[in-house]
């Protein structure tokens, strides 16, 4: 049977030239007296002057026709480009099999313990609470610096009392001197001589006459009170009348020895009405002792009618006049007649 021809191709001409290169190629491939293209020559050296042509090219190898089964037509075949598809990735070796590890050479195998534990990790454990070179040296010393601190913080700290001791003893002297110099004594002769006629005690008076005039001879209030212990004139009559004074004028009152003397005499006459109670003394000497046997009978101020518990307020001052006397009766007792009590 006579094959019919082929009809004409309708696919444009890049296929047709496509489609005859291959067919070209196919036919060269199949004569072998088909003559070597340049890319199939053997390589041979290049020579450096002289350029190569690009080689021509080849036709694709022929194709052969499909026929359709009952049609004489044949099946025109087209050729498809498609991308290449991806190489599939290689294939992952398989991982090295766990092989045993071969004994060490002169050394004993891992045997069981009593509790369970490998030899070799005991061995480690051992190791690893092992104590560092040096340690005992290190331990003494921070031993020796540790008590040297702690002797030194002994040390520091008794010096720290004695300066805190040597500076409350500094203090407690400031103090002393100060208050030494706040309670002077003058008329120290005759002080002691008319406590001693009148049977007082000499740090009551000088107490007296540093509350009253701060031994200041010319002193006056405004009461008329005059002199060291300040005697009102009306008050000094009176004594110059009872102890039979000669030549009395309240212008003598100014005079030390007269007015301590009066002033003492009074004291002792105070002692004698108030059974020797220093508290209602000064507050008689003060206040006068009328005011005293008032205080004295009310139940508010002594409970029991010899005790004068509370001072009244308001009867000028006679509470802070006698706290600061009782103040200096201490210091003088303690600065200028230590060996003087008022019994």
């Amino acid at each position: 049977m006579q094959r019919p021809p082929d009809p004409p191709d309708p696919s444009p001409p890049q296929r047709k030239y496509r489609s005859a290169a291959r067919r070209a190629a196919g036919a060269g491939r199949n004569d072998p007296s088909a003559e070597q293209t340049p890319s199939e020559a053997p390589h041979t050296k290049r020579d450096s002057t002289q350029t190569q042509a690009p080689p021509p090219p080849t036709a694709p190898p022929a194709q052969p026709k499909l026929v359709r089964s009952g049609s004489s037509s044949p099946v025109r075949r087209v050729d498809i480009l498609l991308p290449r598809p991806p190489a599939p990735p290689p294939a992952a070796s398989p991982p090295p099999a766990n092989k045993p590890r071969p004994p060490v050479p002169n050394r004993p195998q891992r045997e069981e313990t009593s509790n369970h534990q490998p030899r070799s990790r005991i061995q480690k454990e051992e190791r690893e609470f092992q104590l560092p070179k040096g340690f005992w040296s290190s331990l003494l010393i921070g031993a020796l610096c540790v008590t040297a601190v702690i002797v030194a913080a002994v040390l520091f700290g008794g010096w720290m009392n004695d300066f805190r001791a040597g500076q409350d003893e500094n203090r407690r002297a400031e103090a002393e001197l100060t208050d030494r110099a706040n309670h002077p004594l003058y008329y120290r002769e005759l002080i002691e001589k008319y406590a001693e006629r009148f049977d007082l005690e000499p740090a009551l008076i000088a107490a007296v006459i540093l509350c009253e005039s701060s031994f200041n001879r010319e002193a006056i209030s405004s009461d008329e009170a005059r002199g060291l212990m300040q005697i009102i004139p009306d008050t000094a009559q009176w004594i110059a009348d009872t102890t039979g004074e000669p030549d009395f004028t309240h212008e003598r009152l100014y005079e030390p020895e007269l007015n301590i003397r009066m002033g003492a005499w009074y004291l002792n006459y105070l002692a004698n009405l108030f059974d020797n109670d220093v508290r209602k003394m000064v507050c008689g000497y003060h206040a006068g002792q009328g005011n005293v046997a008032v205080w004295l009978r009310n139940p508010e101020y002594s409970p029991d009618g010899v005790t004068l518990a509370v001072i009244p307020e308001g009867v000028g001052g006679t509470g802070a006049y006698e706290a600061r006397v009782q103040r200096a009766i201490v210091a003088y007792r303690k600065y200028h007649f230590e060996n003087g009590g008022y019994e």
